[in-house]
This record gives C-alpha cells, sequence and structure tokens, in this order.
C-alpha cells in the first residue's frame, strides 16, 4: 500500500513564505542580541578615518619671554644727613669710585658754627657739675642738684656727638665701588637733608632686570627658575641668570606682576640702563609634550581631553595644559611620547568608537 500526501495548491499563494521570513527574522534577531559579535568596521560600526601625531618634546614653548631695563642688585640713593649749600660735587654719571671715594661736599660753616656751640656747652656744662660736687661735698647744696648738674653733662655730650656726626655727614663718600648711575645736584644748589644728590650702581652683586608679566606667566615662575639674558647692546652675547623675585600682588591698573631676574656678568659687560631680554623656563616643563592644538576636543583652563587610538578604537584622556604658542599647545601631564593623538577627525568620534587611522 503506497503512501501518498495532498499539498492543496491555492492560487497566487506561496505556502513556503511564511518559513523563510520566520527564518530570516530569527537569524537577524540574533545579531542585534549580540553586538560585540560585530567585527570591527562591520555594517552598524564603521571605522571613521582619522589623522593621529605622536606628541613630541618642544621647549620653546615653556619658555616665558620678558624685556626690561638693567639696574644695579645694589642701587643706593646718597644723600647728606643734613640740610645746607653744596660746595662741591666730583663725580658725574658715567663715573667710576671706588669705596671711600669723596664725592660730594656740604659748606661746612653752618655745621662746623653747630659743633662748636655743642663743644662750647658741653665745656660750661662739666664747669657746673665741677662745682656742685663741691658744694655738695661742704653740704651747701642738696643731693638733687649735684645730680641735676650731671645730667646738664651728658645731655651736652650727647649734643656734641651728634654736631660732630652731622658735619661727618656733610660730606658724601661712595660706600662700595660702582658707577655713579645719576647726578641730581650741583655746587652752589641748596638741598633739605636727606634729598638725593647722586645714585650709585654698586658692583659685586650683579644686575636685576625688572619685568612686568602677565599674571598667568608669573604664577607659572618660582625662585630660583633658570633664566638667559640677552641685550641688545651686547648682541650674540648671553647672561646666565634666574628669577629673584616674584612680586605679591598683581598691579590693579594693568593686571601684571613685577618679576625681578638677576643676571650674572663675571666679565663687567653690562651697564645700567640697558635694555636685556629675558627668556626663563618654569620648573617642570622639561619633560612636558607638544601637541596640536586641534587635537583638543575640550578645554576649561588648564584642563583639557583628546581622544587617542588604541587597538582601532578611540579612547578619551584628559590632560593638564600649559601655555599655547601658535598652533601648538603644552601639555604638562597626561600624554606620553608614543601615544596616538587624534588630531584631525576627533570631534566626530566618540570615545569606543571604531576609528581607521589615514595618512595626512
Amino acid at each position: 500500500m503506497s503512501s501518498f500526501s495532498t499539498v492543496v495548491h491555492t492560487p497566487g499563494v506561496d505556502r513556503r513564505r511564511p518559513a523563510l521570513l520566520l527564518a530570516v527574522a530569527i537569524g537577524l534577531t540574533g545579531c542585534i542580541a549580540d553586538p560585540a559579535a560585530q567585527p570591527p568596521g562591520a555594517a552598524g560600526d564603521i571605522a571613521r578615518p582619522v589623522v593621529v601625531a605622536h606628541p613630541i618634546r618642544d621647549q620653546s614653548l615653556a619658555v616665558i619671554r620678558a624685556t626690561g631695563r638693567t639696574e644695579a642688585a645694589d642701587e643706593l640713593a646718597l644723600s647728606f644727613k643734613v640740610g645746607g649749600v653744596i660746595e662741591q660735587v666730583t663725580a658725574n654719571a658715567g663715573d667710576r669710585v671706588r669705596a671711600g671715594q669723596v664725592l660730594a661736599r656740604l659748606d661746612r660753616t653752618e655745621a662746623a658754627a653747630g659743633a662748636e656751640r655743642a663743644a662750647q656747652a658741653l665745656a660750661k656744662a662739666e664747669r657746673d657739675l665741677a662745682r656742685a660736687e663741691e658744694l655738695a661735698s661742704r653740704r651747701l647744696i642738696a643731693r638733687r642738684e649735684r645730680d641735676d648738674a650731671e645730667t646738664a653733662r651728658e645731655v651736652a655730650a650727647a649734643t656734641l656727638r651728634a654736631a660732630r656726626f652731622d658735619l661727618a655727614y656733610a660730606t658724601i663718600t661712595a660706600p662700595a665701588d660702582g658707577r655713579i648711575k645719576q647726578r641730581l645736584a650741583r655746587a652752589g644748589e641748596i638741598v633739605a637733608a636727606g634729598q638725593p644728590v647722586l645714585t650709585l650702581a654698586a658692583e659685586g652683586r650683579g644686575w636685576v632686570v625688572k619685568a612686568a608679566l602677565a599674571d598667568r606667566e608669573a604664577l607659572r615662575l618660582e625662585v630660583g627658575d633658570p633664566a638667559e639674558a640677552t641685550a641688545d647692546a651686547r648682541p650674540g652675547e648671553r647672561f646666565a641668570a634666574r628669577v629673584a623675585r616674584i612680586g605679591g600682588a598683581a598691579d590693579p591698573a594693568t593686571g601684571t606682576v613685577e618679576v625681578e631676574f638677576a643676571v650674572e656678568d663675571p666679565g663687567g659687560r653690562l651697564l645700567s640702563g640697558l635694555v636685556t631680554r629675558i627668556e626663563a623656563r618654569p620648573a617642570g616643563t622639561a619633560s612636558a609634550l607638544a601637541i596640536p592644538v586641534a587635537a583638543l576636543v575640550r578645554a576649561d583652563g588648564a584642563v583639557g581631553e583628546v581622544r587617542l587610538v588604541e587597538r582601532d578604537r578611540a579612547v578619551a584622556r584628559e590632560v593638564v595644559l600649559g601655555p599655547i604658542a601658535g598652533e601648538r599647545v603644552l601639555v604638562r601631564d597626561g600624554l606620553a611620547p608614543g601615544d596616538q593623538v587624534i588630531v584631525a577627525g576627533a570631534a566626530w568620534v566618540d570615545p569606543g568608537a571604531a576609528v581607521r587611522i589615514v595618512p595626512r
């Protein structure tokens, strides 16, 4: 007995189509349910083309540049202790002088008369004390009167010392070797006590250059940071320098901070007032790396974000930023020389996205 099956055929209907559609749907569901099973570059995970570059060491970005004028580290304003008429000024601007050299004198008539009056007053006080001691020994005056006479003698002696001191300072002598920077008065002029007559740039401690820096640059420096100085008047010569002092506050008008650089001049090649350019290198920038500014996808003050390529995927990396110079930015921390930093196309890839490196 033979077996057979009956197939009912309805015109226009294919009975095999539902089974086929179900099989396709199951296959697609399996693909969607396991995205990790898709290889990079498969449909739905297209590898975007990007251009990368390696961070490089660029010390020129770490340099802080400033301009100022040389001044003696010890710059002294010389004046008379007492006022009077100037008799003589023996030094002129630019003169080299030696310690102890006489530079200017007052007419000593008035000061000498004052010293003489004080000497005569002391002589009288000593006579009065001698008489008081004699009378006190004979009990003709009270002990108090004898003590008053002694006090008067001491006061007269102190007055004489002060008068002689003033007389000595009616002459200006150089307190150290150096060069006269300015002469501010001439013979015949009347000056007040303490009024500057000469300015001396003392030798021995080198030179300083004071420069006004933007507050952001000044705060990158620390006392002792190395620097280098060049003077326009000495082309081709370089002088070692360092940060000697950083101002404690910014100028309210300009927002700048005064920074003082100590400049070494062992050969005596510099003069006061020379236009001098400074290049300072802040501490901690020796290991800094530079990348194109275009690599930054985010920047907020000193913190930025870049994209790296690792295993054909984009990876977000936070970095610590330094100064920007032209088309490059210094990165203080967060990158290594071998990193592949996306410099073109980073804005169009999210972390974890597949990427494909292409040449520039």
